[in-house]
């Protein structure tokens, strides 16, 4: 669609690193920036695509909060809820972009299938970036703005000339949200 963001179109192309010691790969959105964040997710069917539209969105909510970082997202593929496998596969993961960590080009944490405790081994005297950390109203950032992204994804379709789609009166609304206890990492 006309003026809607699309990662890996146009003048500036996401750049893609693929890993080496777990199948996945790191995206950086804005690859000139100096420093890029955003979560890494763990799922058997995580893809490239998906990735750098992540990565797209972290870089828009970085430039709502007014902050200079770009947007970057990470994707390794494995099984969440096979703990053993997830604890090898994710050390390996924070081995092989400590790099990245270390020369603050790439701020990374949980997302779909992590944990903050994936992640120890590079928190070692660091604090996460103002802008991860930031809260509003008592909520995360992060959720203000997934929730605004609703709100506009719905509005959007309730505008896009559909007649069977009727929204007015509603009071409910089904998103994919935080994981069951049963299915969380």
């Amino acid at each position: 669609m006309p003026g809607e963001p699309d990662a890996g179109s146009g003048p500036r192309q996401p750049e893609t690193i693929e890993l080496g010691s777990v199948p996945g790969f790191v995206v950086f959105d804005l690859p000139g920036a100096a420093v890029c964040a955003g979560g890494t997710r763990l799922a058997p069917d995580v893809t490239r695509g998906e990735v750098a539209l992540l990565a797209r969105a972290m870089t828009y909510k970085f430039a709502a909060l007014g902050v200079r970082i770009g947007g970057a997202k990470a994707g390794v593929v494995g099984d969440p809820v096979d703990r053993a496998g997830r604890a090898e596969r994710m050390a390996r993961y924070c081995a092989e972009i400590r790099p990245l960590v270390d020369a603050g080009r790439f701020l990374t944490g949980p997302d779909m299938g992590t944990s903050e405790e994936d992640f120890a081994p590079l928190r070692e005297g660091r604090e996460p970036p103002a802008a991860i950390r930031a809260v509003v109203g008592g909520v995360p950032f992060e959720d203000v703005l997934t929730g605004y992204g609703v709100v506009v994804a719905a509005d959007r379709a309730r505008h896009r000339g559909d007649d069977d789609l009727d929204l007015r009166g509603s009071r409910r609304l089904a998103h994919r949200g935080p994981d069951p206890p049963d299915k969380r990492a």
